[in-house]
């Protein structure tokens, strides 16, 4: 009886065909694997067999897992460089670099969190995003909303494509500041030869 063969590398090399992994029906359009190990780069290949044997392809995908057990497949880089200052009227600005050599995915938009001035950065959902513009721009900044005066926030840049988005945690803080600076008390002129 026909039917598919899976064969996987061990998360480190090419796929290895001398173990079948599983045995599929022919019919069969999705397969899930057991529990992979990480950081790996894990391979996995498909082949056809019948009566007469095994057809010899070796076609291949890969799936990269990071440190953290996350897709990195086709994640873009990570933006770099970030910094954040405070502005006039209670604004923070975040500058930020990017650049697309060696990325396995096209950054489209940098995702912005924050922790609101209070706890951790919440990852849940962006407080913003910024489109990442075609060409050789690599420097891109954002500025908050007035913020609380006297408080410290935290953000986190990360940068994304339309369908996965990089997983670093590199945060920077700023102090947000409402006040104008004190006029000076007095001024005087003094003449001198």
């Amino acid at each position: 009886m026909p039917g598919l063969y899976v064969y996987h590398n061990s998360g480190v090399g090419p796929v290895d065909y001398d173990t079948v992994r599983a045995t599929l029906a022919t019919s069969t359009t999705v397969w899930t694997s057991a529990a992979l190990s990480y950081p790996a780069t894990w391979r996995f290949g498909l082949r056809a067999y019948n009566a007469n044997g095994e057809e010899q392809n070796v076609n291949s995908v890969q799936v990269i897992l990071d440190a953290s057990g996350y897709d990195a497949t086709a994640q873009p880089n990570p933006a770099h460089d970030l910094s954040a200052t405070p502005r006039p009227g209670g604004v923070i600005r975040l500058r930020w670099s990017y650049l697309s050599t060696g990325e396995t995915g096209t950054c489209t938009k940098f995702n912005i969190y924050g922790n609101g001035g209070t706890g951790p950065v919440d990852f849940a959902i962006p407080l913003d995003s910024v489109s990442k513009t075609a060409g050789t721009r690599t420097s891109y900044t954002w500025d908050s909303s007035a913020l609380t005066h006297g408080t410290t926030y935290r953000y986190v840049v990360r940068a994304a494509t339309s369908v996965i988005e990089e997983q670093n945690r590199r945060e920077v803080s700023a102090t947000a500041d409402t006040q104008a600076p004190a006029l000076p008390a007095s001024l005087s002129i003094v003449v001198t030869r």
